[in-house]
């Protein structure tokens, strides 16, 4: 700011010393006989001339005495000199009330008015250096809180003794605040200033809960202030930046609260908006995202909300724009205030990215890709701390600034960036840099000095008093597990505690620090453990995968409002193989699935994927493994190699069953007993308890199929059978009289035969549940179907497969029993021994083989009624029972998936999967109906894991579903879109595609009536009521009724609007309790027929020519596509 005062090196002579109207208050009006305070009554005027200079005139300085300040308009003047700021600070303990309370706010004005520039605007030094002295000078209340906060400074920043001093303070001005907000005596701003000086306090304190609190009071007086243009030069915009910047520590220290702020600023054009005002916006944005996304560090992709993901591309974006558009002005030298500022900004901003970047990403090592943003980050620190250090009109005190400038940033880097060199430095600024606001350099240079020596495992040799030479820092080969990801301070302590404690420093009172690390898990391990098959929640490389396509999902906002039918919205692609979106996920897809399978040794590999609609495959991946078995087997692998199944079996043995059903052979809720009648002349459980009884009348062939029957598992777990001293862990001793049969065909185990099956099961396994009560995963009971199969077929179960199935659907390699002499055609790893395993009456739970060319096959006839009538395939494709979770459901035997943020428009999806594991041989399918995909992966040796199949089918799924979606968009596009025209009955409307469900239906007018607008007339008790209702359009949804020139689309009307959908559904915890469309079709019916039914009618290129409102009765055709 401009200077207004005579120079520092100019004689002061009479005519040269311009006083003017706004002179201290203690020169103008000061008693001869008694000093004045700001309340007094005002006896005479003194002649003494004030030279004004800020935020003490000399005069008032060097004669002791209390200057009272400016009156409220006085321009600014200048400084005290750096050494005449020392002077206060520097001042023997006072021995009165009244000249400690001199002392103390002498020392908080020169506190603020020497502190460090940082991220401060031109606007915000005048305010801190001059604005507020003026005010703690003249206003009881703010000088009682610069008291209050001097004091602290005092104790916690100089070392000072004088803790009495700082409580008396605390406590007198925390009375006169209290007062003050109540009544705003002295108006809004002071009282503002007054709330946010007793916020540093608190953070002075280490009491950042109370420091806030006070953050609020004075933001809940600037929200009630009226017009601040006559209490100061800083307007509301200013204000509220000033806000931003301070409330900005919530998010990043400690209590992760986050303040509303005002809307005053929002007024701005956004090209108006300073570049530290445009980034605090992002920076808030940013960090409520990094805390939502915290939980999900080690969640499946699945598991990530949609809006999250979206969220994550948003901030990065906004981040990055920044950074653009915000670069420092090469003209200047780096010291001018401008760029010293965009440094500090900068750094701020290069924090925010790395952080919102990977904060989904659960693997540490993440954090290495960014070394040279880190550097950024550091090297600007030293540049910023560089121009303080060559500031000669700096003083000594204890750097102290109330906004985030530098060590936040500083303390991100140090905890992330794990390089020996450029750690160091960021440890040494951190030293240098004094205070900001809660954030204390020092105490976070030794917080981060307990992180490398817990990173280092030297922990339990680290004293709390540290030395650089206990530290051995080290590059960026940490391994995952050993690296800490998150640093906590739980609390600021009086005492030492058993555990790490940090001291604030020599000479000060005995605070301590309380730490709280949190390591990384060891995915590796957990990867390649299978015993923690159900703690294991990411894999790193489809964990990229995920991330790479992740890119489809974030196009537009989804909209939580949109309520489409259940089912398709669209189409599905037909030509999805040749749209850029789906090449580029099975690209990536292929380049993953590459990198994976480099390493495997000795396990083999095939995935196909394909879409119903076309002949070739979209993907069709083979890994032959380095080392093949050089006696058995196939010597490469293609997509007719065979694997081994496992539990995929199920879904043949299901569909064998349906197909008997089909041809009226037998009935799917037939009880179990019609077709096994040992089960029905029962002697009851051998225990005797009637509690152990298996009710296998009320056990339906539909139970069996969907897990509904309420049996246990099978009887390959019970280790009885397995001759170990399993009386040493607790169990009972066996004897021939007790001990039940044991089979398994498994692991040298006799196989188990129809008699074992149903002796053990009718005597001797008590049921889990009652029938149809719960489901339980059950080879029992899908082998109970198998059993039904062959009784009612009258043939073994293998013919019966290979006469049901088999044979219609024209699968070649595929085997219901896999036998020696069919081992030309399969994978079989080195080594393995048991490839060949025959389970007996658990065959249809288990035992078939099949190749990536039959499995693409069997579930394209599936989706395309080839296996069963288009009426019992929808049957099939349904749920039978839900299971504990939101997005699990169980089908006869699908393991179905309901995901909701795979699609812009975060409509629910069903993916129909199921999976299997047998011998070493592990496989996965799935199929998503409402997009025509279908997805294989089978694979077999020790490399290959239930996990690694498990996740690669979905994972899969989540990469090509968005892409398709896009797809199917794009065709939707070229078929429907357009304006369709009546010109006799002067009808018309017009149908495009936005970011939601289904085709928007806009314009629409029938018979020169404008529907939409009048919808409301169309009820026999609103007939005159031309009230408009607001509905500018509607969505049109496919029914799936069709033949091959014409479609039926359904539309959907809204209820309610966006408004009046949120108030209802935060009346209620029940989620989604508005979407209520499957309620609402086929209600406006005229003459037999619904005003929401559409139909289309195709041309030759399958493309829409006419469409027609059946209750209008009126066909329009299309005329031209719509833009």
């Amino acid at each position: 700011m401009e200077n207004t005062g005579i120079s520092q090196g100019t004689k002061r002579t009479r005519t040269n010393v311009k006083q003017s109207k706004f002179g201290c208050l203690t020169c103008k009006y000061e008693d001869s006989s008694k000093r004045v305070g700001c309340n007094a009554d005002i006896s005479r005027k003194r002649r003494v001339k004030c030279d004004e200079t800020k935020p003490s005139c000399r005069r008032c300085l060097f004669s002791k005495v209390s200057c009272l300040g400016y009156p409220i308009g006085a321009p600014p003047g200048p400084s005290l000199r750096a050494a005449e700021a020392a002077l206060l600070s520097t001042r023997t303990p006072p021995r009165s009330p009244t000249s400690s309370l001199d002392r103390y706010v002498y020392l908080t004005c020169t506190v603020l008015t020497q502190g460090p520039r940082r991220a401060k605007s031109q606007s915000e030094i005048s305010f801190w250096s001059y604005a507020v002295p003026q005010m703690i000078h003249s206003i009881p209340i703010v000088q009682a809180a610069a008291a209050a906060f001097g004091a602290s400074y005092d104790e916690h920043m100089l070392r000072s003794r004088e803790r009495l001093a700082t409580t008396r303070h605390y406590h007198q001005a925390l009375r006169l605040a209290q007062n003050e907000v109540s009544n705003l005596r002295n108006g809004s701003l002071p009282c503002m200033v007054a709330c946010l000086l007793m916020a540093f306090t608190e953070t002075l304190q280490q009491r950042s809960d109370r420091g806030y609190m006070h953050l609020q009071g004075a933001l809940a007086v600037m929200a009630a202030r009226g017009n601040s243009s006559a209490e100061s030069s800083i307007d509301d915009v200013g204000l509220a930046t000033l806000f931003e910047k301070l409330n900005l520590h919530s998010v990043t220290y400690a209590t992760s609260l986050d303040v509303s702020l005002t809307g005053e600023s929002n007024k701005s054009s956004p090209a108006l908006i300073p570049p530290d005002r445009a980034l605090y916006s992002i920076l808030h944005a940013s960090y409520r995202f990094i805390s939502s996304a915290l939980p999900y560090k080690y969640a499946h992709p699945s598991q990530i909300p949609s809006d999250l993901l979206i969220e994550q591309g948003r901030c990065g974006g906004n981040l990055q724009h920044w950074l653009l558009s915000s670069q420092l002005n090469p003209q200047h030298s780096i010291s001018d205030p401008q760029n010293e500022q965009l440094l500090v900004l900068r750094m701020q901003c290069y924090t925010a990215l790395i952080y919102v970047s990977n904060a989904l990403q659960p693997f540490e090592t993440a954090y290495d890709n960014y070394a040279l943003e880190f550097q950024e980050i550091i090297a600007s620190a030293k540049t910023v701390l560089d121009i303080r250090s060559s500031d000669k009109s700096s003083n000594t005190l204890p750097m102290f600034t109330p906004e985030m400038g530098i060590i936040q940033p500083l303390f991100f880097a140090t905890l992330k960036y794990r390089n020996s060199f450029w750690r160091r430095q960021a440890l040494d600024f951190l030293r240098r840099s004094g205070r900001e606001g809660p954030w204390c350099g020092a105490i976070e240079a030794q917080i981060l000095e307990v992180v490398i020596a817990a990173e280092e495992n030297t922990l339990d040799n680290l004293s709390s008093t540290f030395d650089e030479s206990q530290l051995s820092l080290f590059s960026t080969d940490v391994p995952e597990i050993q690296r800490v990801h998150l640093c906590l301070v739980q609390d600021y302590l009086d005492r030492r505690y058993e555990s790490i404690t940090l001291d604030k420093g020599a000479g000060s009172p005995a605070h301590f620090a309380k730490v709280q690390l949190c390591k990384c898990r060891d995915l590796e391990g957990m990867l390649s453990d299978e015993r923690q098959i159900f703690a294991m929640l990411f894999s790193q490389s489809l964990s990229t995968l995920f991330t790479v396509i992740a890119g489809f999902q974030q196009v537009v906002d989804a909209t939580p409002r949109y309520c489409p039918p259940f089912g398709p919205v669209l189409p599905a692609p037909r030509q999805a193989s040749q749209h850029p979106a789906v090449q580029y996920a099975v690209d990536t897809i292929t380049t993953v699935l590459k990198g994976q399978t480099a390493g495997f040794n000795l396990s083999g590999v095939s995935v196909g994927v394909k879409s119903i609609y076309e002949d070739d495959p979209l993907l069709d991946f083979h890994y032959t493994p380095s080392t093949m078995n050089p006696r058995e087997g196939v010597e490469k692998i293609n997509s007719s190699t065979v694997y081994r199944l496992g539990s995929i079996s199920k879904v043949f043995t299901v569909l064998a069953a349906l197909r008997l059903a089909e041809d009226k052979v037998l009935s799917m809720d037939d009880p179990v007993t019609r077709w096994i009648p040992e089960l029905a002349h029962g002697e009851g459980s051998h225990s005797g308890d009637e509690l152990d009884i298996i009710h296998w009348d009320d056990i339906t062939v539909r139970d069996a199929a969907a897990h509904l029957s309420g049996l246990g598992g099978d009887m390959t777990t019970d280790i009885s059978a397995f001759p170990f001293d399993w009386e040493a862990l607790g169990l009972p001793k066996l004897s021939k009289n007790n001990k039940i049969p044991s089979c398994k065909g498994l692991q040298g185990v006799p196989v188990c035969t129809r008699k074992d099956f149903l002796n053990i099961f009718k005597s001797y396994r008590p049921p889990v549940y009652q029938p149809s009560q719960s489901p339980v995963y059950s080879n029992a009971g899908i082998s109970l179907v198998g059993l039904v199969i062959e009784a009612a077929s009258k043939k073994p179960f293998d013919a019966a497969i290979n006469d049901l199935v088999r044979k219609p659907l024209g699968l070649k390699q595929t085997y219901s029993g896999i036998v020696p002499e069919n081992s030309e055609n399969m994978f079989i790893p080195a080594g393995s021994a048991d490839w060949a395993a025959d389970i007996g009456v658990f065959a249809p739970a288990g035992a078939m083989g099949s190749s990536t060319a039959d499995m693409l096959s069997f579930m394209t006839s599936i989706l395309k009624n080839k296996a069963l009538s288009p009426s019992n395939t929808r049957r099939w494709l349904k749920p039978n029972t839900f299971t504990s979770t939101w997005s699990a459901s169980v089908g006869s035997p699908w393991e179905i998936y309901r995901v909701d943020n795979l699609t812009s428009d975060g409509r629910i999806i069903d993916l129909y999967t199921k999976g299997g594991t047998l011998s070493g041989y592990q496989s996965g399918m799935a199929m998503v109906p409402d997009t025509g995909l279908v997805v294989s992966v089978l694979g077999a040796g020790p490399e290959v894991s239930s996990v690694w199949a498990q996740l690669a089918i979905l994972n899969i799924v989540e990469a090509l579903v968005p892409a398709m979606d896009t797809a199917a968009r794009d065709e939707a596009k070229a078929r429907f879109a357009g304006v369709y025209v009546d010109e006799k009955t002067g009808s018309s409307l017009t149908l495009a595609l936005d970011e939601g469900p289904g085709l928007v239906l806009s314009n629409w007018t029938a018979r020169g009536l404008d529907i939409l607008p009048n919808l409301n007339r169309f009820q026999p008790g609103r007939y005159n009521d031309t009230t408009d209702s607001g509905i500018k359009s509607i969505r049109l949804y496919p029914t799936g009724i069709e033949n091959e020139s014409r479609a039926a689309w359904r539309a959907v009307f809204p209820t309610l609007s966006d408004t009046e959908a949120e108030m209802i559904e935060g009346l209620t915890k029940v989620k989604d309790v508005t979407c209520i469309t499957w309620h609402m079709l086929d209600r406006f019916i005229y003459n037999g027929l619904s005003m929401d039914h559409f139909e289309f009618k195709y041309g030759k290129d399958d493309k829409a020519v006419s469409i027609k409102s059946k209750a209008f009765d009126i066909w329009m055709k299309r005329v031209e596509k719509k833009a």
